[in-house]
Parts: C-alpha cells; structure tokens; sequence
C-alpha cells in the first residue's frame, strides 16, 4: 500500500494536471500563467471560506456549550 502524499505533493499533482489540461484544450502559452494564477486564487478562497466556515460552527458550538 502506497503512502499518503502530502499536501503539498498532491497540490502539486493538481498543478501538474491543470497545466495539462491547458496544454491539451491549446491555449495560448502566455495566457497559462494568469489563467493558473486565477484559478490557484479561486482555490484558495473556497478554502479559506470553508475554514472560516468550520471555525464558526465550532465558536458556536463551544458558546452553545458555556
């Protein structure tokens, strides 16, 4: 049984998936990088709203608790 990647390994997976998911769709070499960077910035804030999500529901449930 394989190890389980690190986050960063399988961040680094996705990035490698979507640049080729670029390369086969033919886009424009110098239009990857912004069309990368929008898509790593939209990743990132779904992610940090669902972190924000679970802290609020876990500060309610420890106010629920008191």
């Amino acid at each position: 049984m394989k190890p389980p990647k690190t986050p960063q390994a399988e961040l680094d997976d996705a990035r490698q998936r979507f640049a080729d998911a670029l390369e086969a769709a033919e886009v424009q070499p110098e239009c990857r990088l912004g069309i990368t960077a929008a898509a790593e910035a939209i990743a990132k804030a779904k992610a940090n709203c669902v972190l924000a999500t679970f802290i609020g529901n876990r500060n309610a449930q420890n106010e629920d608790r008191s």
